[in-house]
């Protein structure tokens, strides 16, 4: 296994702005710098939807409202995320013996209050096959995220706002990130299983599930389930940007099969899934209950 690249240097924390309306959009010029991004987009997620956590257990949502400026999603960042998924190794973990799945995957820790993302060491994913009946309870050691994307600037932003937004619904400051890249192929004689194991959990305290392609895909609708495996919610996932947050231990969900929508050339599915834990809890797949959520403070930390 390639070891993981060193993370790019820390910069010291942006002063955020004030919060608005929620999913407000800026007027301020464009600017690249995700110590300048991050704090305001984590202010926009709070404001506009991340309170519902403790809640609904669950947020949806889209980059195109979320991000101050529109044109983040027509840059060369955004650009290079998703035609990085045109590299992404098979994931030949897969014990039904499918070929639909590529996949990488980086960890980092993430320290809200000194705003420091740095690698975490690396080691092998593994869930509890009570959490994953398919792949559990294997050692399964995936290719890390290439430079490019592991120095992306707007990736380092997202991971860095969603983490401040998340700490400020739980009352933490220090999170194990794991970031997946996936694609779920499918042809005309194949199709592609974006969750093989079905109607599940992850074992993680949050997965934010974020649409960077979908190209020639029917299907792939997501359900969200309660405790007792109700449907609660449902959408597709059409336009890049779209996702999905929930509260893992408190909500099942699945994804519909997909199949090439003119039924003649291959179906792509690309999402970056992270996964958000307690720094100081379990890891990778434990499937403990957590304590009832924490209400959500006024404003994310600065």
């Amino acid at each position: 296994m390639t070891s993981t690249p060193d993370a790019a240097p820390d910069h010291p924390a942006a002063a955020a702005l004030p919060g608005g309306d929620a999913f407000a959009v800026a007027t301020e010029p464009l600017v690249a710098d995700p110590d300048i991004l991050a704090p305001r987009l984590a202010l926009s997620l709070h404001d506009g939807a991340l309170a519902g956590l403790a809640r609904d257990f669950l947020v949806s949502g889209s980059l195109k409202h979320a991000l101050d400026h529109p044109r983040y999603l027509e840059g060369k960042a955004w650009a290079q995320l998703r035609e990085s998924c045109d590299d992404l190794p098979l994931d030949v973990y897969m014990r039904d013996g499918g070929r639909y799945r590529r996949r990488r995957l980086s960890r980092l820790q993430f320290n809200v209050a000194g705003n420091v993302l740095r690698a975490a060491p690396p080691r092998a994913y593994n869930q509890s096959s009570a959490i994953n009946y398919l792949n559990g309870d294997i050692d399964r050691h995936y290719e890390p995220l290439v430079p490019a994307v592991y120095h992306n600037p707007l990736l380092d932003a997202l991971l860095r706002a969603f983490g401040r937004a998340l700490a400020v619904v739980d009352g933490v400051d220090r999170w194990q990130v794991n970031v997946h890249q996936a694609r779920i192929t499918a042809t005309p004689h194949d199709i592609g299983k974006p969750v093989p194991e079905g109607v599940h959990r992850d074992g993680t305290r949050y997965s934010l599930l974020l649409m960077l392609n979908r190209i020639n895909v029917d299907g792939g609708h997501s359900i969200v389930h309660d405790n007792d495996k109700r449907p609660i919610f449902e959408r597709t996932m059409t336009d890049p940007g779209d996702f999905i947050i929930l509260l893992d231990p408190l909500t099942y969900h699945d994804v519909t099969p997909i199949t090439p929508a003119d039924g003649v050339n291959p179906a792509f599915r690309d999402m970056l899934v992270v996964e958000f834990n307690h720094l100081d809890g379990p890891q990778d797949g434990a499937g403990r209950l957590p304590a009832a959520p924490h209400q959500p403070h006024a404003a994310p930390p600065r």
